[in-house]
């Protein structure tokens, strides 16, 4: 936990607001007081999210959610579309560096896109796995950790699904599209970086 509150600390410095939670239990019950009724709340892909019982969750509370995890493929361009419009948009991040900063490595874009331009409020919920001594840790364990399991989640035939690190490929099938790095708050946006004190996602 002190190490989570250190980093918390990190991140408030850059003017981007943080919590820390000490399990994730703690951090859904916040999470559904904080979505007001008849706000919309947009997704992120996100394992962590998905182990939260995020989405379940805040639409048995009568919450307006858009996740493209849960609809079929020829609404998911729309969707995803309408997230960046909506009230608050939850998420997790690659890597969480311990001097304040979100390292996230995207197929499409539209989660690196919305984090730093689109809805007016935005939640980062990241598990203790995420944290990261600096970029090049974090870097190295998106490229380690993150893309060879979301290569296998996604059923992508890749070469870091089979060697468990990144070739650099340029295979059509390819995730690991568009690399954003937030250093610190945007026009005074509301980012909020929620940090778990358990393991979440990857």
């Amino acid at each position: 936990m002190n190490k989570l509150i250190h980093v918390a600390e990190q991140f408030e410095k850059r003017g981007i607001s943080a919590r820390v939670f000490p399990s994730r239990s703690e951090a859904l019950i916040a999470l559904l007081e904080t979505i007001k009724d008849g706000q919309t709340t947009a997704f992120g892909g996100s394992m962590t999210l998905q182990e939260l019982g995020a989405y379940e969750a805040l639409m048995n509370n009568g919450k307006n959610v858009l996740w493209h995890w849960r609809v079929s493929g020829e609404k998911v361009p729309k969707l995803l579309k309408d997230a960046m419009n909506a009230d608050v948009y939850v998420s997790s991040s690659n890597a969480v560096i311990e001097d304040g900063r979100l390292l996230n490595i995207d197929g499409v874009g539209n989660r690196t896109a919305a984090l730093f331009f689109g809805p007016p409020r935005v939640i980062i919920i990241a598990g203790k796995n995420k944290l990261a001594p600096d970029y090049s840790s974090a870097l190295e364990r998106i490229k380690t950790v993150a893309c060879p399991k979301n290569a296998e989640r996604l059923n992508r035939n890749l070469p870091c699904r089979l060697t468990g690190k990144c070739q650099d490929c340029r295979s059509p099938e390819r995730i690991c599209q568009v690399s954003v790095l937030i250093e610190n708050n945007l026009n005074q946006r509301s980012l909020e970086v929620w940090l778990v004190n358990e393991e979440l996602g990857f």
